[in-house]
């Protein structure tokens, strides 16, 4: 019933994808902030290890503008809210499903996608390609779902489903 070991590993893979995007996504946020062009607190600025943190970062060059800062943060948000969803449906199809081959094409399709959109959001602002990579993303998650559904959906109509308060 439930996935086998090639469905784990590849969804342990993609997850740790995913999160070195995140990561990435980060990095590259702090660096207008630590560039100075973009001052949220007032600790920040007098922060002795500040230029340390400058160096490490690399926060010179391009990408120090308030726009591209916002932009990384907005896409901080929206993997937040995409890729948190496919962790858990894919876990759960994983657990409880018997999961159809499609859904390792459809893990790789995911983070493709997802990489696709940071590429198109952050780096080189593309519309409507942004907006394609997304719904492919989201595409992949509306499937684990309607998976779920078709083969546990029953136990929500079966009148076994009891709820105590």
């Amino acid at each position: 019933m439930a996935a086998g070991d090639e469905y784990w590993s590849l969804f342990s893979a993609v997850l740790g994808a995913l999160f070195a995007k995140y990561i990435l996504i980060s990095i590259l946020s702090v660096r207008p902030h630590l560039a100075g062009n973009n001052i949220k607190e007032k600790e920040d600025d007098s922060f002795f290890l500040k230029w340390l943190f400058k160096i490490l970062l690399v926060a010179y060059g391009p990408g120090m503008s308030a726009e591209f800062e916002t932009r990384c943060a907005n896409n901080s948000r929206n993997s937040m809210e995409n890729e948190f969803w496919f962790a858990i449906l894919y876990a759960v199809v994983g657990m409880t499903c018997t999961p159809p081959p499609a859904m390792l094409g459809l893990m790789k399709i995911f983070l493709i996608c997802r990489c696709l959109h940071f590429l198109l959001h952050v780096i080189l602002p593309l519309q409507p390609f942004r907006a394609f990579a997304w719904m492919g993303g989201l595409a992949c998650n509306v499937f684990a779902m309607v998976i779920i559904l078709q083969q546990k959906g029953s136990l929500l109509m079966d009148g076994n489903l009891k709820l105590e308060l």
